[in-house]
């Protein structure tokens, strides 16, 4: 399962209609997915990370000069995916689909070494 975060202003429209245009990506990708949706003041702290965070170019760079956000930054830079179209599901499942790879790639790692 691949959890994805959408990260908005506020977490209220934007961030809903990005999840639910992801959630049709990620069906049209064949992937499960969890998909959470975030204001960018009500992210989560304690080192939990996502497998992707996808938001919208000023919060990506609101959230980079913030330093309680470094940890996306610097453990999973490749999986901080920016977009400006939150209603096409075939750009979203384009732009996620080499993320997701990664992804799972690292999963199947990780379950060798378990």
């Amino acid at each position: 399962m691949i959890e994805v975060w959408c990260i908005c202003l506020c977490g209220l429209g934007s961030g809903t209609l990005l999840k639910l245009t992801t959630s049709k990506a990620l069906d049209k990708l064949g992937v499960k997915g969890r998909i959470t949706v975030y204001g960018v003041t009500d992210i989560p702290g304690g080192g939990y990370l996502p497998d992707i965070v996808l938001t919208q170019q000023e919060i990506y760079k609101n959230l980079k000069q913030r330093p309680a956000y470094q940890p996306l930054f610097e453990k999973k830079p490749n999986r901080i995916v920016v977009t400006s179209d939150f209603v096409d599901v075939d750009k979203i499942a384009a732009i996620l689909k080499p993320v997701i790879r990664a992804v799972e790639k690292e999963q199947e790692k990780e379950k060798k070494k378990k």
